[in-house]
């Protein structure tokens, strides 16, 4: 059931439906862009970077795209020469033989992409960078302890761990978890 406040004089049941698709469409582009682009939140403390960062995502979805829509064509061309490989085979094996998922070609060239910006990740970078990269780890301040840190508390101490739980405070043993397990 699709409700609408679209006048009915003016508006069929197909074309709402038609623009019900569309919006959906937009719906799905954004779930991609969030999960491909890993853009959950938006670290954005004004207006003003809060539209840069917009910007700055879609023009990284569009050239994203534009990889995606190499690799669509390269796929079709791939698929055509199976087709003249197989010679007159059965029409519904080449049906699905040229059905490819659009969302795992999206994960795929969001990756390539994002390789090409960054070139590749070694440890021996991450350690060189941590440094500057250390407020991209820190979350944002909350009223409550983090889960994580109440398991590992109890892990490494469980008697200091019941009073910081009563207390309300947290303590990072992120350390001294490694070097127990370790």
């Amino acid at each position: 059931m699709v409700l609408t406040t679209l006048p009915a004089e003016d508006w069929s049941a197909q074309e709402i439906l038609s623009l019900y698709r569309a919006r959906w469409q937009i719906e799905m582009l954004f779930k991609r862009i969030k999960q491909l682009l890993n853009q959950h939140v938006l670290r954005a403390e004004t207006e003003e970077t809060a539209k840069a960062t917009v910007a700055a995502i879609l023009v990284s979805w569009v050239l994203q795209q534009g990889v995606a829509t190499e690799m669509r064509l390269l796929l079709g061309e791939v698929y055509r020469e199976m087709e003249v490989q197989q010679g007159n085979g059965d029409k519904e094996e080449k049906e699905a033989m040229q059905v490819f998922s659009e969302w795992m070609l999206q994960n795929v060239s969001s990756d390539l992409f994002r390789q090409q910006i960054q070139g590749p990740l070694t440890r021996q970078k991450v350690l060189e960078f941590l440094p500057r990269l250390k407020r991209h780890f820190r979350d944002s301040p909350r009223k409550r302890t983090h889960q994580w840190h109440r398991v590992t508390q109890w892990l490494v101490d469980p008697e200091k761990s019941g009073d910081s739980r009563r207390e309300g405070k947290s303590r990072n043993t992120g350390s001294a978890l490694t070097a127990a397990l370790a």
